[in-house]
């Protein structure tokens, strides 16, 4: 006969456990773990976290005797802190159900661009200091130098992670340029995981080794995403770097090797969309076991880059699930019509499951620039303000309620769209043009067009 579960150390779970009680979100910082609960499993959770006598407060708040409630409190624990060791869903990297329903105090997650210095001159890149007035090729990167407005300051990286630890932000995302040309990009990642986020870093890989991989397992680095745009020549010649490939792919190597769960993400145009079959099975060969697909949107007629169509990207997924044997899951962020056509049309039944997720940019989380700058998303030339007015107060008072109106609907098929919660109209980036009580910023419209396969 099996022991009664005993409580654990309510002490314990309050450092190792975040609750956003507006989304019902339990987090597990240790792991990593994502727990969407249901009404009762909350109460557990804010009575064991508010109270200093949990099961008295779940018994009144519940209508039940202490004895019951203590016991099904400590068998909830006893479960929870143990999921770990279950088979879990991997989580969807945009939002949770009823995403667009609770405003959010502080964001889960802020993405923080710690450069603009990239090694890479893809001229397809989404920077925005990159991408011209006229909407044509993209500028190349800023390769180094330690001046003024190149990187951001570890003081304020630091002032960030502060804020966003008080607030129990969940989840911190480190992107660049290359984030790992700052110069202090070691003491950054070694802060961040001091302070008990679920770090994720996205980079092209030059410099990540087997002992930088072991560098950022350690210091709390879950996710490692890993830009990479086709097989070797192609790839090569989209970044214009000669060894761009063997860099990401020994990244990619290094990271699964240290533990890390590595994404591959890849842009898909009509450049390259022919060989990432070819390139997906290359990945599964390696271990990878999840990848996302950017669809590439043009930014106006001068752009030289082709895009292809969402129903492209579809038929792509499937031909990649069947080239891997379905070893490789498939997420397609940043948000695309549930529709996938380029003009809204209404439907009824759920998109498929890779297209689903909306990517809450400045409802659920927000981006940073490397000059401090605040925004709903990191391809956003507009700003809300800057770290030193208080993250929390500009996205409370000016990133979030100008969001809620950008997701409005602006179009008669998404009035009518039986699948318009989920979805909220697609890409929000174009229509966010300025905020209230901050300057105007250069809005950066994309224009996308039909493209084709």
């Amino acid at each position: 006969m099996s022991a009664e579960p005993v409580l654990p150390d309510t002490a314990e779970l309050r450092r190792r456990f975040t609750f956003r009680p507006e989304l019902s979100l339990l987090y597990d910082r240790r792991h990593g773990l994502e727990h969407r609960l249901n009404e009762t499993a909350a109460t557990f959770v804010s009575c064991t976290f508010s109270s200093p006598e949990p099961a008295s407060a779940v018994a009144r708040h519940l209508g039940v005797t202490q004895d019951f409630a203590a016991g099904e409190l400590a068998r909830f624990w006893s479960r929870t802190v143990l999921a770990h060791t279950r088979p879990h869903s991997t989580r969807k990297s945009g939002a949770p159900p009823g995403w667009a329903a609770a405003d959010l105090a502080f964001p889960l997650v802020i993405e923080v661009e710690l450069t603009k210095v990239c090694n890479w001159h893809c001229d397809f890149c989404y920077n925005v200091w990159k991408v011209p007035d006229d909407y044509g090729r993209r500028a190349r990167s800023v390769t180094g130098g330690a001046g003024d407005g190149l990187h951001l300051p570890i003081e304020a990286a630091r002032r960030i992670l502060d804020e966003a630890a008080e607030n129990d932000c969940l989840r911190i995302r480190f992107s660049g340029g290359e984030p790992t040309l700052h110069p202090q990009f070691r003491e950054i990642i070694a802060y961040a995981g001091e302070k008990g986020f679920g770090i994720e870093l996205f980079s092209n890989g030059t410099l990540i080794d087997q002992s930088m991989a072991s560098f950022l397992s350690r210091s709390g680095v879950r996710v490692l995403l890993v830009s990479v745009h086709g097989l070797a020549a192609t790839h090569n010649r989209m970044t214009a770097n000669p060894r761009a490939f063997e860099h990401a792919m020994n990244a990619i190597r290094a990271g699964l090797g240290a533990g890390m769960t590595v994404l591959p993400e890849c842009l898909v145009s009509a450049e390259n969309i022919g060989e990432v079959p070819g390139l997906v099975t290359r990945l599964a060969g390696l271990g990878v076991r999840h990848a996302s697909f950017m669809p590439y949107v043009p930014y106006g007629a001068q752009d030289p880059r082709r895009a292809v169509a969402l129903r492209a990207v579809q038929n792509l997924i499937g031909e990649c699930t069947q080239a891997t044997g379905g070893a490789v899951s498939f997420r397609v962020p940043c948000a695309p019509r549930h529709c996938l056509e380029t003009e809204p049309v209404p439907i009824r039944d759920r998109v498929a499951e890779e297209f689903d997720d909306h990517c809450a940019a400045g409802v659920l989380w927000m981006s940073v620039s490397h000059e401090g700058r605040l925004r709903h998303c990191p391809h956003s030339a507009v700003y809300a303000g800057d770290i030193t007015e208080g993250i929390g107060q500009v996205w409370r008072e000016r990133i979030v309620p100008t969001v809620r109106e950008a997701l409005q609907p602006s179009h008669p098929a998404c009035a009518g769209c039986g699948q318009f919660a989920a979805c909220q109209g697609g890409c929000h980036l174009g229509k966010v043009r300025s905020y209230p009580g901050a300057p105007p910023g250069r809005r950066l419209l994309p224009v996308i067009t039909a493209g084709g396969r």
